[in-house]
């Protein structure tokens, strides 16, 4: 069963939440800002896959912590594409330990789609 985590639980994490409880998908942990002090490596490595939905002023944190963890992200926050080229180029020189691949974040804001890694997971 495909395991997931958000990293930003307002009202997108919650719908998101919502969404994958009725497709029988699992939500591992949430980190908001209140519990922000638990964003760790091996927390992150709970989740198959992060969805980040934060703020403009932390999701570029959120995204390079859950890629220095070898955790696969996908953000739907705006305001930060100013910051995508460094993480497309970590992305582009680490592999995921669990995979060998380069790990991958998905940005997918006001309908901008950016993959910073071109090879699949």
């Amino acid at each position: 069963m495909l395991k997931i985590g958000l990293l930003g639980y307002g009202k997108m994490g919650k719908a998101i939440e919502q969404l994958a409880e009725n497709q029988g998908i699992e939500i591992v942990w949430r980190i908001s800002r209140d519990n922000l002090h638990e964003r760790n490596t091996d927390y992150l490595r709970a989740a198959d896959v992060v969805i980040e939905f934060s703020r403009p002023e932390a999701a570029f944190e959120n995204v390079m912590a859950c890629l220095e963890a070898g955790v696969p992200v996908i953000s739907g926050t705006t305001g930060w594409m100013d910051d995508l080229p460094a993480a497309q180029s970590y992305c582009e020189k680490t592999a995921a330990p669990s995979f060998g691949l380069p790990i991958s974040v998905l940005v997918s804001t006001c309908f901008l789609r950016s993959i910073a890694t071109w090879q699949p997971l």
